[in-house]
């Protein structure tokens, strides 16, 4: 799947499960949702794969912008967490999350990044440093790993095992994924609307 299907996915998949009543929690959801929706490809380096990625962290830029925007320019609700937590851990726990990345963006595409085993150390590391986007990442990162289970390439989600799983119904930009996308698109504005600023 594309980086834009992911991010709408992703944001989608955290808007239906997590239900936000307020901004600030539907900000948490479109954050949150949205990155997990896009970190597991932190190992894709093909041209038109890395190209799409960036185009991708672009939008997901532009939604937190929004989505501050839209919390009333109160990022304390979404920092709340990690600054109410005395100690070094939120600290700790963000160098975590980027080192995962880090470590991540150095692995074969489908593999580490899009184990269970990533999924568990990077929310984790959200959970203590920002509470609020844990959740809401981990559904977005659970959506993008369903999704790349839809195409051909085996995804190794039981990483460090060898086996990959896939069904192989689709491909990146194809119809289906065009489809993934708009569905999800709209699914998300219109679940956005549904929450009381």
């Amino acid at each position: 799947m594309t980086g834009k299907t992911h991010l709408a996915a992703g944001i989608t998949a955290a808007l239906a499960l997590v239900q936000p009543q307020t901004a600030s929690l539907a900000a948490a959801c479109v954050i949150g949702g949205g990155l997990g929706g896009l970190v597991p490809d932190v190992d894709a380096r093909a041209s038109e794969q890395g190209r799409d990625a960036r185009v991708a962290w672009l939008l997901l830029a532009a939604i937190v912008a929004a989505s501050l925007l839209v919390d009333g320019f109160s990022i304390q609700s979404l920092w709340a967490g990690a600054l109410d937590q005395a100690g070094p851990v939120p600290v700790i726990a963000a160098v975590v999350f980027v080192g995962t990345c880090m470590v991540g963006s150095l692995t074969p595409h489908r593999s580490f990044m899009h184990s269970i085993l990533a999924a568990v150390i990077l929310t984790a590391s959200l959970w203590h440093s920002l509470p609020s986007l844990a959740a809401p990442f981990a559904v977005g990162f659970a959506s993008h790993v369903a999704l790349d289970l839809l195409n051909s390439k085996g995804v190794r989600i039981l990483f460090p095992l060898k086996a990959g799983f896939s069904l192989g119904l689709c491909h990146s930009g194809g119809t289906i994924d065009h489809a993934i996308f708009l569905v999800c698109a709209f699914s998300a504005i219109s679940l956005l609307s549904r929450v009381a600023l």
